[in-house]
């Protein structure tokens, strides 16, 4: 596994649900790195940008992924340790002001991503006993903490010994959009150098609780990680395109690729700066930010794309980030500085920027390795 897939993995962070009337204000939940002291939790009030609590976290727990309810709680994954791989699912009473354990995965592993929907809690999982590098989601009911369903990728193909989801986006109704990438088997290993981290992105129906449909990307795209569906488009960012040259590296691609969701076709490109990474849609305002990852260069540049013309409308001059993330129609949350195994010039902070006018409006000082991403508004 690569450097930019590990930063990645280790770093996402919370997802953020919009409060009920019982709480004033809408809530983001960003992880803050503070050493020698326990990691901690900082809750925002996205509305006045403003901090509003700071919740330590126990020492010896791996927590990394966080969504929060709608009672200002916050259900957080127990990822990975060191060696191995969790099982378990903890939840932050915001009453009571305490963690609990919420669920144990038994024979799943590696919980991560989080989504809320009224009644269930989807988990992204690395895998099971069985399958055990098939990467896969599972549904959880919120109240009888019982297992409603599951979907793996490939799991049934002896083709792949690993088929892993990469990055998610949830369009707050209905599908879930994922990212994936592959590793053949032995038999198909020299194969493999040739394709390495090709994938394909899936279409996830949360109440069928399966695939509904596979996007397939051509195998000349390799490390395919952004993911984002706008109306009949589905935006997918690729790090590298072509083949290995003579010092065996992979070619960097500079293309946002646009397909159907109708058809599933490729129905056009559109032209960024080298290895897009993240993309991050604001429906609000019809834009689409793309952010850019490289263990080699300094990426200080982010395109905001117009989804009605797939236009690039500006460039913002951002110092290399962490993670972008949307919390709250009009708000997106940015992490700034050096994150692990990725050296920065820049100051470590959290920026808040307004999507109405892409501008910063707000900057909080401090270590913070990961913040919201949301996509139900």
């Amino acid at each position: 596994m690569n450097i930019r897939r590990a930063t990645f993995i280790f770093f996402v962070a919370c997802f953020v649900w919009r409060s009920s009337p019982a709480l004033s204000e809408d809530f983001a939940y960003v992880l803050k790195f503070q050493p020698p002291e326990p990691d901690c939790l900082v809750r925002f009030d996205v509305n006045n940008n403003k901090t509003l609590k700071e919740i330590k976290l126990p020492k010896d727990k791996a927590f990394n992924n966080f969504v929060v309810d709608e009672k200002g709680g916050c259900y957080i994954s127990n990822f990975r340790g060191d060696e191995r791989y969790f099982r378990d699912i903890y939840y932050y009473d915001a009453e009571k002001d305490m963690i609990e354990k919420f669920f144990d995965l038994g024979d799943k592993f590696g919980p991560s991503t989080l989504f809320l929907t009224d009644k269930e809690l989807i988990v992204k999982i690395k895998g099971n006993d069985k399958t055990h590098n098939h990467g896969g989601i599972i549904f959880i009911d919120r109240k009888t903490k019982q297992i409603t369903g599951s979907v793996f990728l490939q799991e049934d193909n002896p083709y792949y010994v690993q088929a892993d989801i990469d990055q998610i986006f949830f369009d707050g109704n209905k599908y879930l959009f994922v990212s994936s990438f592959y590793l053949c088997n032995e038999n198909e290993m020299s194969k493999f150098l040739k394709t390495e981290y090709t994938g394909d992105v899936y279409v996830i129906d949360i109440e069928k609780k399966k695939i509904i449909k596979i996007i397939k990307v051509d195998r000349k795209y390799k490390d395919i990680v952004g993911v984002c569906n706008a109306g009949d488009k589905i935006y997918v960012a690729a790090g590298e395109w072509g083949e290995r040259n003579s010092v065996e590296l992979l070619p960097p691609n500079n293309r946002i690729l646009v397909y159907s969701f109708k058809t599933g076709e490729l129905i056009k490109t559109i032209k960024v700066d080298y290895r897009p990474y993240q993309l991050i849609y604001d429906r609000s305002v019809s834009k689409l930010y793309v952010t850019h990852r490289d263990d080699t260069i300094i990426h200080d540049k982010v395109e905001v794309i117009d989804v009605k013309t797939d236009r690039i409308i500006r460039r913002i001059k951002i110092p290399s980030r962490l993670m972008f993330s949307m919390v709250t129609p009009g708000r997106m949350y940015i992490s700034v500085g050096k994150g692990f195994l990725q050296d920065s010039y820049a100051e470590p902070r959290l920026l808040v920027l307004d999507t109405k006018t892409d501008k910063i409006i707000k900057e909080f000082p401090g270590v913070y390795t990961g913040i919201s991403l949301n996509s139900k508004y």
